[in-house]
């Protein structure tokens, strides 16, 4: 049987760890000088008895030309990611 390791999401792009900017950049990472754009994605499940709704927090890498995308996100832009899980 083959595996398969691959996830969407669709959600908001969620506020900075600690006051720091809703997504991060960074340049000349390992030998090829790759970038990478971190940023948390939050997904809302409604409640079954009609409460608040559960939010869960995803943290995202984009790397690459990705990266390139994600830089220009803001903080509660609705966005869909494709990718696989690293946990």
């Amino acid at each position: 049987m083959l595996d398969m390791n691959e996830v969407t999401l669709i959600g908001t792009v969620g506020s900075g760890y600690n006051d720091n900017p809703a997504v991060q950049t960074r340049t000349g990472i390992g030998d090829n000088n790759s970038t990478v754009s971190n940023f948390s994605l939050v997904t809302e499940f409604p409640s079954r008895n009609g409460g608040n709704p559960s939010k869960t927090f995803v943290k995202i890498n984009a790397w690459n030309e990705r990266s390139h995308y994600s830089a220009q996100f803001n903080e509660g832009d609705r966005v869909f990611v494709k990718g696989s899980i690293k946990n």
